[in-house]
């Protein structure tokens, strides 16, 4: 039976509800194991049934909070570079960076909860399965300005060390309780992209 827009309205403000309750219980917990059904329903000012309406148990509710996290970052990132798209100038704060920062921003509350789990796939490994699938499937070559048509180096390790300093940074925003906001973490992986590191400075 095809649900109203009414109903359909009714039903995600439910799933909200439910997963802004398990995401305040978590932080609140520090992981999902001591969490129960009912704790998640009375946060939420609900009744155990419609829980189970929309989640079969905890897990599934947490599959869905790795969606929202992972998978709409994903989506936005597809959306910007449509097919047909042969290549990106790397000017300025990319379009995917902002899009990555903004996104953390506006859910913060998320992405701490998630930081928190001890699972078999952590938030950060699956920013890199998803990093890593996004560029396999665009076929990205790294460019430089002195070898413009081809890579000046090895592509892989390339694609490597950047997926792995954009993770790097986002673990350390955070857990850094988001000290900055998203605009400064875009200017500021920018500048580490375009300003290459020439030298090391230590103490006596």
């Amino acid at each position: 039976m095809k649900l109203s827009p009414r109903q359909m309205n009714r039903k995600q403000q439910t799933i909200r509800e439910l997963k802004s309750s398990f995401i305040d219980l978590i932080i609140l917990k520090g992981s999902i194991e001591n969490i129960t059904i009912l704790d998640i329903t009375d946060r939420a000012n609900l009744n155990r049934g419609t829980f189970y309406t929309h989640f079969n148990d905890k897990y599934d509710l947490t599959t869905a909070l790795f969606a929202d996290a992972i998978d709409e970052i994903a989506t936005k990132l597809k959306e910007l570079t449509p097919i047909g798209t042969k290549r990106i100038k790397a000017e300025g704060i990319l379009p995917s960076t902002k899009c990555i920062f903004e996104h953390i921003e506006e859910h913060k509350s998320l992405y701490a909860a998630l930081d928190l789990l001890d699972l078999k796939h952590s938030l950060y490994e699956r920013f890199e399965m998803m990093f890593y699938s996004l560029l396999k499937e665009k076929e990205v070559v790294f460019v430089r300005e002195s070898s413009p048509h081809e890579t000046d180096g090895d592509n892989d390790l390339i694609i490597s060390y950047y997926i792995h300093s954009i993770i790097g940074i986002i673990k350390y925003w955070i857990r850094s309780d988001f000290k900055y906001t998203a605009s400064y973490m875009g200017e500021q992986l920018t500048s580490m992209y375009s300003n290459r590191v020439t030298g090391f400075l230590m103490s006596d």
